[in-house]
């Protein structure tokens, strides 16, 4: 069985295409109105459109993964339980996603279009 998702995991699949496609689209616009060349403000608006998602990615982990730690004891045996939530996607934090969007903004950055 593959574990897909752990907690709000799942938001970095959501948080990611949506922040894109809005930036994108608000971006696009702009850079045609400073009149730079289609291509260039294509290229530019959805580097900077993957990097504004992976940032996004990125602080709706740390604050969701960054919750204290309960700590719950059993009063008979004095045991200790820990528990801390964890918001994760393929067994990997949700804050760490960040950083394959960014080497995917590169990529797309220096690749030709």
């Amino acid at each position: 069985m593959i574990i897909l998702w752990k907690g709000w995991g799942i938001l970095t699949i959501l948080i990611a295409p949506v922040v894109f496609v809005v930036s994108t689209l608000v971006l696009t616009p702009f850079f045609m109105l400073l009149g730079i060349d289609s291509d260039l403000g294509l290229k530019a608006s959805g580097t900077i459109s993957l990097m504004l998602s992976a940032a996004a990615v990125y602080a709706v982990g740390r604050k969701l993964n960054g919750k204290p730690a309960r700590v719950l004891r059993d009063e008979t045996t004095g045991e200790e339980v820990v528990l801390k939530p964890r918001h994760s996607l393929f067994l990997i934090n949700m804050e760490y996603w960040a950083i394959p969007i960014v080497i995917i903004a590169v990529i797309f950055l220096l690749t030709p279009l």
